[in-house]
């Protein structure tokens, strides 16, 4: 009996194959098995990617394809194993949806064994389902990839498990965070998932981690068990950097143990120098050692000279490369492009020569005309050379913003690294007004409220473990940290019961506005209370929704692919977002709605009495909000 790859199921074969699972119904492709032993290992290694514990399901692939290097399902598997692919249920269909753990920067759709899987399927409809998935693959992992690409780099990435198996937190947790702030206070980035990862999504954890470990310079492993530094999500992190430093010889990986014999450190982290966390002076010992690493590898950088892409321009490209921009002044495209192929015959991996490229392919004179191509880009062969070579700084400029954008970006970028934009962030939901009455919440999670009273709106003295907070007309609303909702008040408007919201369970967002009341469940689907004369409650179908903002007769929703939908009034325009996308915030007014693009530029839509849809020449703008005729944004060249 073969096992479901995605939930564990007995699979019932319709086909020698493919098969379609007893348990969760997905239809997938079936190896071919001559006996139980064959049968066992494919389970085995399926089994283990289900765990999520990829290096064991790796091997277990490798050792199938070692007897038979055309079997296309261990082919298949591998790839399932290298990009960390666990299926989930979603809650809204029931179906088993892929999500990605070890992204690479490489497409799946180029990678070797998905080739491999393909070019020895057995059939037309088996390579037809490997074909299917791969493309829903390759969507998460560019997806991953454009949040990934816009992080800022890491200095040092702190690998540990956070709980045990109980839930409570572990020792190593606490030695870890003392680490975070020691390298911290020395103005060190440090990767710490407990802090870093505070307000973000579990499913969205990936493009932060991938970041993290491709720019992160030291790794240090801290474990007080051998279980835990063998913990799946634990091993899962160190594996990763282990394999990028075979590729980069500048970065170093430190095990630091405690309570524990240093033999008992994994064998794949035995041959490097360790550290015992027991010994006095073990912390200055460890930010010495940092110390030496990143000075000793910026004064590498230094010596390189400055560089425009992944690998340092060699003699003559610049000139080539003024040559072929002055060709496309002239419109003179194949002059043009010969130059630019110059350049990448001296250095393939000078990512400006690629745009100059694309630039020519699209006739246009200047690299800022690339924005108004934004939708064929992505399926173009240059433009992925270029954001393959590009460094840091040149993906902001490949993404098609102008040259003040890129200015005020690099000025935000500062601030960020200061950590100014995570206090804004931190401390968003931490305070807000009401019609009447102002509400904040504490440091210890509790929530204190001044002003009027008539309703009991300010009545919040008893509660307890908060993390957000939202006041309106004439009630207060909580969110608490077990995802629960707390509500004081009533409506003055259409007298709906604001305690109904007190039923919820598993809500990790919260809008309030004066009639009704919307949540995000962590499953991203959406529940709401309160007048629905415009219909701005109809949002049971929605899905894969992220942030929710509230009109005064409308409700937006914000979903994981950058698109927007609406419901309630549209008697001003203000649902017309049906054709939004990259759009990674929104706001709701009374009469108008809008959103903020990935680009740093707004879009508006509805009521422009008074000009608050007048955004179209905005730019580098991080932060958006709106109020019944007017709109404000937070722009990245003046934090």
């Amino acid at each position: 009996m073969l096992k479901c790859k995605m939930c564990g199921g007995d699979i019932q074969a319709t086909d020698n194959t493919y098969g379609t699972c007893e348990s969760c119904g997905s239809t997938m492709t079936l190896p071919r098995v001559a006996d139980e032993r064959k049968a066992n290992l494919f389970n085995r290694a399926n089994h283990f990617r289900r765990q999520n514990d990829f290096d064991k399901a790796l091997q277990t692939y490798e050792n199938i394809l070692n007897e038979d290097s055309t079997d296309a399902e261990a082919h298949w598997g591998l790839i399932l194993s290298k990009y960390g692919i666990e299926y989930v249920e979603d809650p809204a269909t029931g179906r088993r949806i892929p999500t990605c753990h070890r992204v690479q920067s490489d497409s799946i759709l180029s990678d070797v064994d998905y080739m491999s899987a393909l070019d020895n399927a057995p059939d037309e409809y088996t390579k037809s389902l490997y074909e299917e998935e791969a493309k829903v693959i390759s969507e998460i992992q560019k997806g991953i990839l454009a949040i990934s690409n816009n992080e800022a780099p890491y200095d040092v990435f702190i690998c540990y498990k956070e709980t045990t198996d109980g839930g409570s937190r572990t020792v190593d947790s606490t030695i870890a965070q003392e680490i975070y702030y020691q390298l911290e206070n020395f103005g060190y980035r440090v990767f710490f998932s407990r802090l870093t990862l505070e307000g973000k999504l579990g499913q969205h954890y990936e493009p932060y981690i991938f970041s993290a470990l491709n720019s992160a310079k030291i790794m240090l492993v801290v474990g007080t068990k051998p279980e835990y530094f063998n913990a799946t999500w634990v091993k899962n992190e160190w594996s990763r950097y282990l394999a990028l430093m075979k590729k980069d010889r500048a970065k170093l990986l430190i095990p630091c143990y405690r309570d524990m014999d240093a033999y008992d450190i994994p064998d794949e982290l035995s041959s490097l120098q360790s550290q015992d966390m027991s010994k006095v002076g073990f912390i200055q010992d460890i930010l010495h050692g940092v110390k030496k690493v990143l000075d000793a590898s910026k004064n590498i950088e230094t010596s390189a000279g400055p560089a425009t892409g992944a690998i340092p321009a060699a003699p003559g490209v610049e000139s080539l490369m003024k040559r072929g921009w002055l060709f496309l002044e002239d419109s003179d495209w194949n002059q043009a492009d010969d130059y630019f192929s110059k350049v990448l015959d001296i250095n393939p991996e000078h990512a400006p020569a690629y745009i100059g490229k694309l630039c020519a392919e699209l006739k246009l004179t200047e690299e800022a005309a690339l924005e108004k191509h934004e939708e064929v880009l992505s399926d173009m062969p240059n433009y992925k050379k270029a954001l393959r070579f590009a460094d840091t700084n040149y993906h902001i400029i490949v993404d098609g913003y102008t040259k003040e954008f890129r200015n005020r970006i690099a000025e935000f970028e500062k601030h960020k690294q200061e950590g100014i934009y995570e206090l804004i962030s931190k401390f968003r939901g931490c305070i807000s007004a009401g019609s009447t009455h102002t509400v904040g919440l504490r440091k210890d999670s509790t929530v204190v409220a001044v002003g009027e009273n008539d309703d009991g709106q300010c009545d919040v003295e008893s509660w307890r473990d908060i993390v957000a907070i939202f006041a309106s007309d004439c009630h207060t609303v909580g969110l608490r940290l077990n995802g629960t909702v707390v509500a004081v008040g009533g409506s003055s408007y259409y007298f709906y019961d604001i305690s109904d919201v007190e039923k919820w369970r598993d809500i990790h967002t919260i809008a309030v506005g004066l009639v009704h009341v919307v949540g995000i469940k962590k499953s991203n689907t959406v529940v709401t209370v309160g007048h629905n004369g415009n219909g701005q409650c109809g949002t049971e179908d929605w899905r894969d929704i992220v942030a929710i903002s509230l009109g005064a007769c409308h409700t937006v929703g914000l979903k994981t692919d950058g698109t927007v939908v609406a419901v309630g009034s549209n008697n001003k325009g203000q649902c017309d977002v049906y054709d939004w996308h990259n759009i990674v915030a929104i706001s709701a007014s009374s009469g108008h709605t809008i959103g903020l693009k990935s680009n740093g530029t707004v879009i508006a839509v509805g009521s422009n009495e008074y000009e608050q849809c007048n955004v179209e020449n905005w730019c580098a703008i991080v932060a958006i909000s709106t109020n019944n005729a007017h709109t404000v944004g937070l722009d990245a060249g003046f934090i």
